[in-house]
């Protein structure tokens, strides 16, 4: 069974390395370079902590809350080294 699908493996992992240095590591980058992931970073923080904020239970939005003020954290640091390179 292997030496059967030898030749198919070898197509299907020839196409995927295309598939990714052609098409999708070029579009990670320049995502990244227009800054898109930055602005995802900071809507997912100013969701969470929003979302938090409009929980009914008190406790629960509490720590609905801290994972966002977390995820800006991340988002900081994100943009701090996005930023400070230049």
């Amino acid at each position: 069974m292997m030496h059967i699908l030898k030749p198919i493996r070898r197509f299907l992992m020839r196409n995927m390395l295309r598939l990714w240095h052609n098409i999708i590591a070029p579009m990670l980058e320049r995502l990244h370079r227009w800054g898109v992931f930055e602005a995802a970073a900071w809507a997912m923080a100013a969701y969470l902590v929003l979302d938090g904020r409009r929980l009914f239970v008190p406790e629960t939005g509490y720590y609905v809350s801290l994972t966002g003020l977390a995820a800006a954290i991340g988002a900081v640091g994100y943009s701090t080294l996005l930023h400070v390179r230049r």
